[in-house]
């Protein structure tokens, strides 16, 4: 019984837990790899060569612990060094996670990966992209949630309806 109540206690901590924030995922060796948390803070594709960094493509990140950034694929830093710089190229994908609802409501989206190349020129535009796309999710699970009620309702009147009719044919 006592493991029971633990293994309980461990999956509601589990599901309970949230992350809210981006995650890069790095090359290594042209395998996806070393992952960081953080903050993105702006992506810019394409630019001219940053002369400071070498990079024509630049991801700017808030990392949550500056202890676990990659020091090889970081070009420099921003913002007194609260912000790193790193180049597109060395990175897999960036991804956001974003928890609405505890237990269970956390909806993930991709901001940036070699399919999706997007460019981002400060905060705000990140932002608006996440909330976006988690109102299309709420939107949806809101109608779906409506759909099963109209199927559950039609269901419980229709079986209703058929222990009414049983019963007036067993009187009859």
């Amino acid at each position: 019984m006592k493991h029971t109540w633990l293994i309980f206690i461990q999956i509601s901590f589990l599901l309970g837990q949230s992350y809210d924030g981006e995650t890069i995922w790095f090359y290594q060796k042209n395998i996806p790899g070393m992952k960081l948390k953080g903050k993105l803070i702006s992506l810019k594709l394409n630019q001219e060569l940053n002369a400071e960094t070498g990079f024509t493509s630049e991801v700017v990140f808030k990392p949550d612990d500056k202890k676990q950034v990659p020091l090889l694929f970081a070009g420099g830093t921003k913002n007194n060094g609260e912000h790193y710089i790193f180049d597109v190229k060395d990175i897999y994908n960036i991804t956001n996670t974003t928890s609405i609802e505890i237990p269970m409501r956390t909806h993930s989206i991709t901001l940036y990966s070699k399919e999706l190349q997007i460019n981002y020129l400060n905060r705000k535009e990140i932002d608006e992209r996440i909330n976006l796309f988690i109102n299309d999710r709420v939107q949806r699970r809101e109608l779906r949630s409506k759909s099963h009620q109209k199927f559950i309702d039609t269901i419980s009147y229709g079986g209703c309806a058929f222990i009414l009719f049983s019963i007036f044919y067993m009187m009859l």
